[in-house]
């Protein structure tokens, strides 16, 4: 993968059995680069992008061969405002910025598409929106 074209945001890779790259940009953007260097968007989702949060990682499943899982952690849109939370103010003023980064699995079809209609939830971890910062989410 070359350039911003190629890879967004780039937050993280996995490596697939047949040594083509799954990797993660932070507005959503889930790219397959092919062992020959050709790259393509696998898939999008919805994410809440402010500040640091987005699309952090990738895994492969180690059955991927037979089951074609992968997993990805990721901070689905929801409800939040726009913008930053308030500096100061009371749990309500805090609450509509309550969130979570979420790790799911996905099938990815034979073709290199991700099938966003596989999502199987498997942990949501909570997360208070609109603050900086130092998201992350590593899939070892």
């Amino acid at each position: 993968a070359k350039g911003v074209a190629e890879t967004g945001e780039p937050m993280t890779l996995a490596v697939l059995p047949d040594r083509s790259v799954l990797h993660t940009s932070r507005d959503g953007t889930l790219r397959l680069t092919d062992a020959a260097g050709t790259t393509k968007v696998a898939g999008k989702l919805d994410v809440y992008s402010h500040d640091e949060e987005g699309l952090q990682g990738v895994g492969v499943d180690p059955g991927f061969t037979t089951n074609r899982f992968v997993y990805l952690y990721y901070a689905p849109k929801l409800t939040t405002p726009a913008g930053d939370a308030p500096a100061t103010g009371s749990a309500t003023d805090f609450a509509p910025f309550d969130g979570v980064n979420r790790l799911s699995r996905f099938s990815l079809r034979t073709d290199g598409t991700l099938d966003t209609a596989s999502e199987k939830k498997v942990l949501d971890v909570p997360a208070s929106r609109g603050l900086c910062c130092h998201v992350g989410g590593d899939i070892d």
